[in-house]
């Protein structure tokens, strides 16, 4: 027969499961980031992509942005300017990175250290990868992949 736990190892049970209920699990977690940016990505650039798929990992996140290229942009590529085009997005990113760092900070609850971001025009497709100074703190970490609670990342150093 199981011998009962003791009464302080069961308080201190309570007090994790009520400590973590407030945390989002990994999926709401990444819910949140796709929603953020949805709603991010239309307030600034009138559009509105057609799929956002966001990963969590240990001290990371990537985010695929499908049908994220603008209509200008689309026109100057029709247009055999894609060299204006370019342009235009690598000044779209400049302008975005600080404030999609900010996002991924208040969602995420951890500092952002670095964050890349690149689009292929002609796939209409951009990709954001954020280096973060921890891994965000949800209630199920065991599903975020290459989760180790001892990892740091060597840009924090």
């Amino acid at each position: 027969m199981a011998k009962p736990a003791s009464p302080l190892i069961e308080e201190t049970r309570q007090s994790n499961n009520s400590a973590d209920s407030h945390l989002l699990t990994c999926g709401e977690q990444e819910r949140a980031i796709v929603q953020g940016i949805q709603s991010f990505w239309f307030r600034h650039l009138s559009h509105r992509p057609q799929r956002i798929t966001c990963q969590l990992f240990s001290n990371s996140v990537a985010i695929v942005i499908e049908d994220s290229v603008t209509l200008p942009e689309q026109f100057l590529v029709t247009r055999d300017k894609a060299a204006t085009a370019q342009m235009a997005r690598q000044a779209i990113h400049k302008f975005l990175r600080p404030q999609l760092s900010v996002l991924l900070e208040k969602i995420l609850g951890t500092k952002v250290l670095v964050l890349f971001c690149d689009t292929t025009l002609a796939e209409k497709c951009t990709g954001v990868v954020a280096v973060l100074a921890q891994s965000p703190a949800v209630r199920n970490p065991e599903s975020i992949p290459k989760s180790t609670s001892k990892r740091k990342p060597i840009l924090g150093d």
